[in-house]
């Protein structure tokens, strides 16, 4: 194939997923799409569209642990990932989507997980959410369960390489991160320092939007690791309890120079389509004259994490709690160790 493509992310709505059932026709929803936009020369005849897009898991937050595996949770691939494998292999395409995964080596809990089907129809990449959102997910971190998780899945691989996977695949090197994962520069840096070349980022609820962060954190991680980023984010989110805003689109891809070269502005359904051009990254990044990683200067940065913050294999031997107040209690002592780091000063006036 030629050195461009397009890749498109289809901006759905979705709904509030309360059983797996709800999980399939989100999946089949956008899928329907991507058949049809597979077709459309949107840069003309010689620019194939081969990635595709969307994210998908869109589950409610009221469930128990035990709930959330039961009715929601899928096992990757399986019967529910069936429509989104044929679609790929139907149309000879790359598709990266989303969904709550359970793993039977950690039978309690259940992970957030972006994952890559290719045009052969095969699983070919997962990525596993380590900055889970502790406030509102009860999701496991595999940081949480950061020996056993390297013991099963760590073979032959280093930390970052078992933790930030890259699939290397024709159209470029390609890895994910999900939601909270884009506040932290070190997860992006993680991927890029494992060659990542596309990263997709996606999605955060308002706020994001309306403040610039979404659009100002997707442009930053392309411009200091020189990659593209996909950021794809609900159209609309249709529930019973929330607002259909909540997650309010602008969809967008960004070049390696952090300009936006693709765009749905816009809440509600789109898609949002952009050339790719591999080779031309890649040539960018050989110029000497700016190639951020090239000139990293880590010595200086070692102290930085010499000393452990938040600690790892948290729920080595339970899952995270259902409550926000249980999986926050961490939460006084790390912050009084900042404190006495000197990294945090805390307030005159302290809430109860």
């Amino acid at each position: 194939m030629g050195n461009k493509y397009s890749a498109v992310i289809i901006q759905t709505s979705v709904k509030e997923c309360f059983s797996k059932q709800d999980v399939i026709d989100n999946f089949t929803r956008t899928c329907r799409i991507i058949h049809t936009s597979f077709r459309h020369p949107y840069f003309g005849l010689h620019i194939p569209n081969k990635l595709f897009v969307f994210d998908a898991h869109a589950h409610n937050h009221g469930y128990s642990q035990k709930e959330m595996i039961r009715q929601i949770a899928i096992e990757i691939p399986g019967k529910e990932t069936r429509v989104v494998v044929e679609t790929a292999k139907r149309n000879e395409i790359y598709i990266v989507t989303s969904a709550l995964e359970y793993d039977s080596n950690f039978k309690k809990t259940f992970f957030t997980c972006y994952f890559i089907v290719g045009p052969k129809g095969e699983v070919i990449y997962k990525y596993r959410k380590v900055h889970t959102h502790l406030g509102t997910e009860k999701t496991l971190s595999p940081y949480d369960v950061m020996d056993r998780y390297y013991d099963l899945y760590g073979k032959s691989k280093t930390i970052l390489e078992t933790f930030f996977p890259v699939a290397d695949t024709p159209l470029g090197k390609i890895g994910t991160l999900i939601a909270h994962d884009r506040i932290y520069p070190e997860a992006a840096r993680a991927m890029a320092i494992n060659g990542v070349e596309i990263l997709i980022l996606g999605p955060q609820p308002e706020p994001s939007i309306s403040s610039g962060r979404w659009e100002s954190i997707n442009r930053a991680r392309a411009l200091e690791n020189m990659i593209y980023v996909i950021a794809p984010n609900y159209g609309e989110f249709l529930s019973e309890e929330r607002a259909r805003q909540r997650w309010a689109g602008h969809s967008m891809i960004v070049d390696y120079n952090g300009q936006v070269i693709g765009s749905a502005p816009y809440p509600g359904e789109g898609t949002c389509p952009a050339v790719i051009d591999i080779e031309a990254l890649r040539e960018r990044r050989a110029d000497p004259f700016d190639s951020p990683l090239a000139e990293l200067r880590t010595d200086l940065y070692r102290e930085i994490y010499g000393q452990e913050i938040y600690g790892k294999n948290r729920h080595a031997t339970s899952a995270p709690g259902e409550t926000a107040k249980e999986r926050l209690t961490f939460f006084p002592e790390v912050y009084q160790k900042l404190v006495d780091r000197k990294t945090y000063v805390k307030p005159k006036v302290q809430k109860p």
